[in-house]
């Protein structure tokens, strides 16, 4: 894929997830999650969302600093946390 490809497909991603989280925060639902215990924390598909915008951001910070390699590595540790948090039946 290419650079561009990459940093199109990155940012859509974050901006996709942000949405919904943000949809998320302005429906009625809100009042019930905050209600609860745990919060947001307590739904793992809420959990895993953060973790995935997170790491998408990464992954769009690794798309413009392509030399900094450390960035890298910090992407792929917050991957192989998010992956299964994000999918946790496969």
């Amino acid at each position: 894929m290419t650079r561009f490809g990459a940093l199109f497909l990155h940012g859509a991603a974050v901006g996709v997830m942000a949405y919904g989280f943000y949809v998320i925060k302005m429906s009625p639902a809100d009042q019930l999650i905050r209600a609860r215990k745990g919060g947001y924390s307590l739904y793992m598909t809420l959990v895993g969302l953060g973790l995935a915008w997170f790491t998408m951001v990464i992954s769009l910070g690794c798309d413009l600093l392509p030399s900094f390699t450390a960035l890298r590595a910090a992407k792929r540790f917050c991957l192989m946390i998010s992956l299964p948090v994000t999918f946790p039946f496969l």
